[in-house]
């Protein structure tokens, strides 16, 4: 079983590999507290960094 780190890098690499367009990204899962969503590809980066910011808080 993943710990939250792990969940939240194996989202971060699916995320910036992930190539698509017109495309909303939704996940309530995310140490099943967060909600990440937005706009692919445009708001990607944002997504990430707000994936970023979850894993700093992991330790």
């Amino acid at each position: 079983m993943m710990n939250d780190a792990e969940m939240l890098w194996e989202e971060r690499i699916l995320l910036e590999n992930l190539a698509v367009t017109d495309c909303m990204f939704h996940d309530t899962t995310v140490l099943n507290t967060y909600t990440i969503q937005g706009h692919l590809p445009e708001e990607k980066a944002l997504l990430l960094d707000a994936i970023d910011m979850l894993l700093s808080s992991c330790g």
